[in-house]
């Protein structure tokens, strides 16, 4: 269960046979390479996340890296953390249920692309030995335009819930990047109507304060958010970020968790 967890501490994804006979889904080359996590910043999901805008951490034989290699329809993830065993998994984003079931926990996982194929929505409903409730994660990938890539997961487990947000930088772009990293873009109005069918609020909420992202909100807008239900608490946020000298957002410092603590934390060991 620790291998396994912790490949899919990194990012939540379906498994699927790594035998694939399709070409490879043309969605996946902008992901395609290696890249290494620089930021991982952690919260109780009661509490409004605060942007991340720190400098980048120098790098060291400790920090996870993954590769993503093409594998027929999908991609091979080889996940590499300071002299640990690599691991490897082969996935698919067809949003899809894929059943998954090991020493620990069981359930399903599903992952699917934005319309504009630079984001990635995945779920998780899973029983789990050492849970008392089942556990649900939600997670949201953006894939930035600089060699950068944000990942967002929430996790409720019987009612108590975080909040993980990961930034990664493509290795060949460090040179580029330098010392400063660069936010996924702001989301648009269109982006908060699709993703708040596919990921929890919470999730979704992270996303709109690490994105930056702010809004020219119109009562016509504001309509329209209802009408396809996103969640109240996602549109105060719009209005607070889009209006802030009449909305104050709580924030919290953001502290900057080491890398090792990808594999120890208690909310997503073994998810």
């Amino acid at each position: 269960m620790k291998t396994l967890a912790l490949a899919l501490a990194v990012l939540l994804f379906p498994l699927v046979s790594s035998a694939q006979d399709h070409p490879t889904d043309p969605k996946w080359n902008a992901w395609l390479g290696c890249w290494e996590l620089v930021i991982e910043n952690a919260r109780d999901a009661a509490t409004r996340p605060s942007p991340s805008r720190r400098t980048l951490q120098s790098s060291g034989p400790s920090r996870p890296q993954i590769c993503v290699a093409p594998s027929g329809n999908g991609v091979t993830f080889t996940t590499q953390v300071g002299g640990q065993p690599a691991i490897e998994q082969t996935v698919i984003a067809d949003g899809a249920d894929h059943p998954i079931t090991d020493a620990e926990c069981r359930g399903t996982q599903r992952a699917e692309w934005s319309r504009d194929g630079r984001k990635l929505y995945s779920r998780a409903n899973l029983s789990c030995a050492a849970d008392k409730g089942n556990r649900g994660v939600s997670g949201f990938s953006i894939l930035g335009a600089n060699g950068t890539w944000t990942d967002v997961q929430a996790v409720d487990v019987s009612g108590q819930q975080t909040v993980r947000i990961r930034s990664y930088r493509r290795l060949s772009e460090v040179a580029q990047i330098g010392s400063g990293l660069t936010h996924a873009p702001p989301l648009t109005i269109d982006d908060v109507k699709e993703a708040s069918g596919k990921v929890s609020a919470r999730a979704l909420e992270a996303a709109l304060v690490e994105t930056g992202s702010s809004f020219d909100l119109s009562g016509k807008d504001l309509i329209a958010l209802q009408d396809v239900k996103v969640p109240g608490s996602v549109t105060d946020l719009m209005i607070a970020l889009s209006y802030p000298d009449r909305f104050i957002v709580e924030r919290r410092r953001a502290d900057t968790a080491p890398a090792m603590a990808l594999a120890d934390d208690p909310f997503f060991t073994g998810w």
